[in-house]
Parts: C-alpha cells; structure tokens; sequence
C-alpha cells in the first residue's frame, strides 16, 4: 500500500510540475540611462571586448536618458523585467550587445567585436540590470549602441542609446 501512495503522489507532483512550465509573455524595459554599479565577481571571458564579463551586485540609476557621453568611468544600460509564469523560475536570457559599425577594436588583442551575446540565467519577476561600462579610451566609440534580450529564438526587448563625443 505505501508503494501505491508513493506512485499516486510522484504522479500528483508530476502533474503540478507539469501545469507549472515555463512560459515567457515578455520583458519590459522598467530603466534606461547612466547608473552607478556595485561590481562583483569579474569572470574571463574572451568573446567580450575587454576579455572579461562583471557581474553586478546592485545598480542605481543616475540619469534616465539615452545618450550618453563617451567618458572613461561612464556606465550605462537597462533595468528589466521578464514577465511570466511561474514567478521566481529561472530562465535563459541571451543578453546580446551591438555596437556601433566600425566596433570595438581590443589594442592588446587587435580583435574587433562589433556585437556579444551572452547567455545567464535570470528569474522571471525580479528587476535586472545589464549595462556597460567604459573603462578604456578605446571602448568609448559614437554611435548607436543596443542592447538586446532574447528567450530562445524571440527577440523580447531592445534598448539604443546613441554615444556621443563629450
């Protein structure tokens, strides 16, 4: 008999895991402009234009705006919103960055990157921050920037910010 109630109940939660998928509407843009960021760990990663990507513990808006000045020091980007069923799942977001045509071009390593696309686990419901950071001379190329945020193959969001000459 306690064979049979553990198969009735594996079955019942089964069924609720299964009435529980996953299921992305969209991602809305609550924040755009200039913030402030708390860094965390810096992870190497030589797809990115400066080798690394930097995880960020908490952002701050400073301006809501989308042009930014071109200054060592600057970050901008987005504060986003993936909204879904069921709160609090986790889900793949490929966070893909494009820059302007001519790119950004590493001197150390002469590799031009003219977009990057990452993929992070992000839970739906929370407010979350992707952005960039302007740390060499280099980086701080004019033109149009975006930001975009795709589930599997549907872009759900984009944000452009135009980067000026200060």
């Amino acid at each position: 008999m306690r064979t049979i109630v553990s198969y009735l109940l594996l079955l019942s939660l089964s069924s609720v895991a299964h009435a529980q998928k996953v299921k992305i509407e969209r991602i809305d843009i609550v924040g755009k402009g200039i913030y402030q960021v708390a860094v965390g760990k810096l992870t190497p990663n030589k797809r990115t234009p400066t080798g690394v990507i930097t995880s960020v513990q908490n952002a701050t808006k400073i301006e809501n705006t989308t042009t930014v000045h071109a200054r060592i020091g600057v970050e901008f980007g987005i504060q986003y919103v993936i909204v879904g069923v069921p709160k609090g799942a986790q889900v793949p977001i490929r966070i893909v960055n494009v820059y302007p045509k001519q790119g950004l071009r590493n001197p150390k390593t002469r590799e031009t990157f003219r977009r990057v696309e990452i993929v992070r686990n992000k839970i739906i419901g929370d407010v979350v921050y992707t952005g960039y950071a302007f740390e060499n001379a280099w980086e701080t190329v004019p033109g149009v920037w975006k930001f975009e945020l795709w589930h599997k193959n549907r872009k759900l969001a984009e944000q452009r910010f135009t980067v000026t000459r200060p």
